[in-house]
C-alpha cells in the first residue's frame, strides 16, 4: 500500500539556489547541497534506497510525495522526501519519480 507521506514542500523558495541539473527528459531541478545520510542508519552501517513519486507546483516546488519503494522499509523513504523538499524544478509537472541510493563511502 502506498500512502502520502507529505503534501507540500517545507523548504522550496522562489529564488534559484544553484545552477540546474537537467535530466534526459528535459526536466531540470535546483537543490541545496546539504543532502544528508540518515544518521541512525549510517551509525548502524545500513545502506539502501528509496523510490519516490511526486508532483511540482507552478513554482517548481515539490509536493504530494509518495514512497513507492524503500529498502530497508524505514528510514530511507523519509530521508528521500526530506531531500526532495529541497529541490526546485522548472515548472509544474505531475507524476515524477526519483530513486535515491544511499551508500556508505569507505
Amino acid at each position: 500500500m502506498v500512502s502520502i507521506i507529505s503534501t507540500e514542500s517545507d523548504f522550496c523558495s522562489k529564488r534559484i539556489l544553484n545552477p540546474p541539473h537537467c535530466q534526459e527528459d528535459g526536466v531540470c531541478y535546483h537543490f541545496k547541497k546539504d543532502l544528508n545520510y540518515p544518521v541512525e542508519l549510517l551509525k548502524r552501517g545500513i545502506e539502501g534506497h528509496a523510490k519516490v513519486r511526486f508532483d511540482t507546483d507552478s513554482d517548481g516546488c515539490t509536493l504530494n510525495h509518495r514512497v513507492l519503494e524503500s529498502y530497508p522499509e524505514s528510514g530511507f523513504g523519509e530521508a528521500a522526501i526530506g531531500v526532495l523538499k529541497k529541490y526546485q524544478y522548472s515548472g509544474q509537472v505531475k507524476g515524477l519519480e526519483k530513486t535515491f541510493t544511499y551508500k556508505i563511502q569507505k
